[in-house]
């Protein structure tokens, strides 16, 4: 199981379909209090933060769109609850210029990552701070 912690436009098709499908896993774990992947470490950082893995959906969702996949799967807004609906993600398995290497060694990445080295900010609302599949059962080519 595997969230990104980069823009979605990186993710080559399989990935970008594949974090949708298991991002759908991980918040019937969390949502509907289910025992599989619970302790996964993936999961545990998602516990308390709905409200970003909502709009990490979000982002992924129109992606998807903006590569003509029929997005037939939201997320219900109204399971955050609202202590939890304006928290972001601030925690990573792996850095994202790890994640970005990560996806390159898998030949997963659909254009080439920014040098991250190279610039004076980190991408736009990323950190450096301390990621795979096939298809989606909910999703389909138009």
């Amino acid at each position: 199981m595997r969230i990104w912690d980069i823009p979605p436009e990186y993710l080559d098709r399989d990935h970008l379909l594949g974090e949708h499908r298991e991002l759908h896993a991980l918040w019937v774990i969390l949502v509907d209090k289910r025992t599989g992947y619970r302790h996964h470490p993936e999961t545990l950082r998602w516990v308390g933060k709905l409200g970003a893995l909502h709009r990490r959906h979000e982002m992924l969702a129109a992606e998807m769109q903006r590569r003509g996949y029929r997005h037939e799967s939201p997320l219900d807004w109204g399971a955050v609850p609202p202590g939890e609906r304006d928290l972001e993600q601030d925690e990573q398995l792996l850095t994202i210029s790890e994640q970005f290497a990560l996806l390159r060694r898998k030949g997963g990445l659909l254009s080439p990552p920014p040098d991250l080295h190279e610039r004076s900010a980190p991408l736009e609302g990323l950190s450096e701070t301390s990621g795979d599949s096939a298809s989606n059962d909910n999703v389909s080519d138009r």
